[in-house]
């Protein structure tokens, strides 16, 4: 036949016990056999009902859920820039996240669940019928879920922002996504007061000069579309690019230590670096890990002090271990090695503005644990 069935008829108006789609065998007249002019209407409907269930949505009703194995599962914003549903990493490990479509990696921008990944079969976000969305773990033990029991959500809905917001009938937005951010901040996005803080207010103080703790729990700050960031403790940067409104733009904090603003080349997918806070990376805690030293080549490139060794060979991230007993005691030989220009700032236990280096050795010898003294 020219004809290859498709399904039932999904209405009483329609006399086929089989629907038919077409395929590419025209007559020689142009025409299909088989078909009937008066029942076209019944074909159309299936083949609106198969395209209709097939497309993405950017909304989750109340009772609805995303499955971990239905990769078609996920919201789309209605620009087609952000996804939501669960990522997936190595053999067995999900997160329900929220990523750019279209960066060539996917890029992850906010995870509900980055500290327990969930399992790949059988898990699932519902937005239950008590306002809650949930997520579930193959066994129904809770993820993760929203502080929204008992409230009049109506639906679960991605913006053209990136934000995941959960929505009552009326609109109003009762929980959303920016408000809890992980290690990216979104354009519009911003921090307030007793959320995740992911940016140091000024990286040349250290945590003396700064008078205070590294986490920025008492500012506020804004990255707004244009692509400025503005601070109450007046840390103020732009992007090269500012002003062009369909740049797509993330502040992010890296697995490095360090804070970096990037632009998305919409050709080809990939992230541009447009700014970071401290150009000179050995500033960055973290690049060369415990113990080793950084230097700038301009590249950085890690070493260990005299008397250590790297503790994996090749992943630098894992710094440099002693070889020596370091639980030594005072009665044993102890050297300290002169290391001119280096300074293991940040891990200070004492700071004493006036002292001598006797004093200091002295200090180091009777703490355990301690293994190294800074002369500024």
């Amino acid at each position: 036949d020219d004809f290859a069935p498709l399904g039932r008829p999904i209405d009483d108006n329609c006399s086929y016990q089989t629907t038919y789609k077409l395929q590419a065998n025209p007559g020689p007249h142009g025409e299909f056999s088989n078909f009937n002019p008066s029942k076209k209407n019944c074909f159309l409907t299936v083949l609106f009902l198969f395209l209709s269930t097939s497309s993405a949505q950017n909304v989750l009703r109340r009772g609805s859920s995303l499955s971990v194995e239905d990769d078609s599962d996920i919201l789309i914003s209605p620009d087609k820039i952000f996804s939501c549903g669960f990522y997936g990493m190595g053999q067995n490990a999900y997160w329900f996240s929220i990523w750019f479509t279209n960066s060539k990696d996917r890029t992850v921008v906010w995870m509900a669940n980055r500290d327990r990944p969930a399992n790949g079969r059988g898990s699932r976000v519902s937005l239950r019928r008590d306002g809650a969305m949930v997520l579930t773990d193959v066994d129904e033990s809770i993820i993760w879920e929203t502080n929204t029991t008992s409230t009049d959500v109506g639906r679960a809905e991605l913006l053209d922002t990136g934000n995941l917001v959960l929505k009552d009938p009326g609109g109003k937005i009762l929980w959303q996504s920016f408000d809890f951010p992980t290690d990216t901040l979104l354009q519009t996005s911003y921090l307030q007061r007793g959320q995740s803080c992911i940016y140091w207010p000024n990286p040349d103080f250290d945590v003396f000069g700064n008078g205070r703790t590294n986490y920025n729990s008492s500012r506020t700050a804004v990255f707004d579309e244009m692509g400025h960031f503005i601070s109450s403790d007046h840390l103020q940067f732009s992007a090269p690019d500012t002003g062009l409104l369909r740049i797509k733009r993330r502040l992010t904090m890296d697995h490095d230590g360090n804070l970096r603003l990037y632009s998305l080349n919409n050709e080809t997918g990939l992230w541009v670096i447009s700014w970071q806070a401290l150009s000179q990376l050995c500033n960055v805690h973290g690049i060369c890990g415990i113990n080793s030293i950084c230097v700038n080549t301009p590249d950085p490139k890690c070493s260990c002090p005299p008397g250590y060794e790297i503790t994996e060979p090749g992943n630098w991230n894992k710094g440099c271990k002693p070889m020596f007993n370091s639980t030594l005691s005072q009665s044993q030989q102890v050297k300290f090695v002169l290391l001119p220009h280096v300074d293991y700032w940040g891990f200070d236990l004492n700071f004493s503005a006036s002292t001598t280096f006797d004093s200091c050795m002295k200090l180091c010898l009777g703490i355990i644990g301690v293994k190294h003294l800074a002369i500024g």
